[in-house]
C-alpha cells in the first residue's frame, strides 16, 4: 500500500502481487525505463493433501530448509485445490519438511483434496543503467495480465497499474518495532494470533504519515523525499501506535487508553516548524533547489482531527479496505 520509490541510478527489484493467480508470466511496463518480464519470486508448491481438519497441508516435497518468507507474516498463499475451490491463505509454520500449518483452518474440503500452493509474488529487476538518475516522479508502471480462471474457463484480460518516484533517498524514518514499544509499552504483546512483528502496521503509518506531511508541510513543488526522514521517527511510532489501536478496537480488544493519533499530530506539527531538508547531492550543503523555500506553516495541522480521533477524508484516497494512500499526483488534493 505503500508509494513505490527507489533511488535514483541504483540497480531495483520491483515486486507484483496481484489479486488472483496469473496464467503466465506477465511483462510489467515502466515508462521511460523499459519492459521487463516478471517472474515468480518462489515456484509454487504441489499439495498432496489436507488433514481432515483443515489446519495443515501436505507437500510432494520438502520445502523447511528453504521456508524463510514462506511462512509467518510473509506466508499469505493462494491454495488452489480445483474443485475444492480456490483459498486465499495464511502459513503458519513448518511441523516437518513436508507438512506446513495454516494459520486459519481451511472450510470443508473432500477427504482426496489436492493441488497447488503459490505465494503469488513476483518480481523484476531492473539495471541501474536503466534506472533514472535524477529525481524523476510520478513515474507509469503498468502489467497486463490474464487471470487463470482455471481449466474449464479462459483467462480474463486484466490491467494493473500505478505509479513509482526515481529519487535520491527515498523516504523512510528507520521506525523499529522498539521505538513503537518505547513510546507504547502497553502494546507489547498484544499482538494478533500469527503476527510476529508490527511491519504491517508501520507500513500503514508511514503511509499516513506522508500524506499528512505532505499535505500540511509542503508546497506543491515539495515532496516528502526531499526531508530527512528521521526527524520524524517519534512521529511514526506514535501513528503505529493509532494504526495498532484502532486494529485491536476493531478485533474487539480494548483499546489503550492515549490518544496516539492527537499526539502524532502534536509531533508533526512541532517538526514542522523546524524542518530539516536533505543535502541530496551530498555536498555538506542544503542548497535552495534542494528545499523549496515556502513550507507550510504547521498551525493548521491540529484543526484537521477531530477529538475522537477521525480525520479529514479530503486528505486521503481511500482503497476499498479503508486504508489511506498517497495520492497519485499532487494535483489530486
Amino acid at each position: 500500500m505503500r508509494r513505490r520509490a527507489y533511488k535514483t541510478s541504483r540497480a531495483a527489484r520491483f515486486f507484483w502481487r496481484p489479486d488472483g493467480l496469473p496464467a503466465s508470466a506477465p511483462d510489467m511496463v515502466i515508462t521511460g525505463v523499459g519492459t521487463h518480464t516478471l517472474a515468480p519470486l518462489r515456484v509454487a508448491a504441489t499439495v498432496s493433501s489436507v488433514s481432515a481438519d483443515g489446519t495443515t497441508l501436505t507437500l510432494s516435497a520438502s520445502l523447511a530448509a528453504t521456508s524463510r518468507g514462506l511462512v509467518g507474516e510473509g506466508g499469505t498463499a493462494v491454495l488452489d485445490l480445483g474443485a475444492d475451490g480456490v483459498h486465499h491463505v495464511r502459513l503458519s509454520h513448518f511441523a516437518t519438511g513436508t507438512t506446513v500449518v495454516l494459520a486459519e483452518p481451511l472450510p470443508p474440503v473432500s477427504a482426496t483434496a489436492a493441488g497447488a500452493l503459490d505465494w503469488n509474488t513476483w518480481y523484476a529487476d531492473v539495471g541501474a543503467g536503466d534506472v533514472p538518475a535524477v529525481a524523476t516522479r510520478n513515474v507509469l508502471w503498468s502489467v497486463t495480465w490474464s487471470r487463470d480462471l482455471g481449466a474449464d474457463a479462459q483467462p480474463e484480460p486484466s490491467y494493473d497499474d500505478g505509479f513509482v518516484d526515481f529519487v535520491p533517498r527515498p523516504f523512510r524514518t528507520g521506525l523499529t518495532d522498539e521505538d513503537v514499544y518505547r513510546v507504547a509499552p502497553m502494546l507489547r504483546g498484544r499482538l494478533p494470533a500469527g503476527w510476529s512483528s508490527l511491519e504491517g502496521w508501520r507500513d500503514v503509518a508511514l503511509c499516513e504519515l506522508t500524506e499528512i506531511i505532505e499535505a500540511e508541510l509542503l508546497d506543491s513543488t515539495q515532496y516528502v523525499d526531499m526531508l530527512l526522514g528521521e526527524q520524524f521517527i517519534r512521529c511514526h511510532a506514535l501513528l503505529t501506535a493509532a494504526v495498532v489501536a484502532d486494529g485491536l478496537g476493531l478485533a474487539g480488544t480494548a483499546r489503550p487508553d492515549p490518544d496516539w493519533r492527537t499526539l502524532a499530530t502534536e509531533c508533526i506539527a512541532r517538526a514542522g516548524g523546524n524542518l530539516r531538508w536533505l543535502d541530496a547531492d551530498g555536498d555538506g550543503v542544503v542548497d535552495a533547489g534542494e528545499t523549496g523555500a515556502d513550507a507550510r506553516t504547521p498551525d493548521a495541522l491540529r484543526s484537521r482531527w477531530t477529538t475522537d480521533s477521525t480525520y479529514d477524508s479530503t486528505l486521503y484516497d481511500e482503497d476499498a479496505t479503508g486504508n489511506g494512500r498517497r495520492f497519485t499526483t499532487r494535483d489530486d488534493r
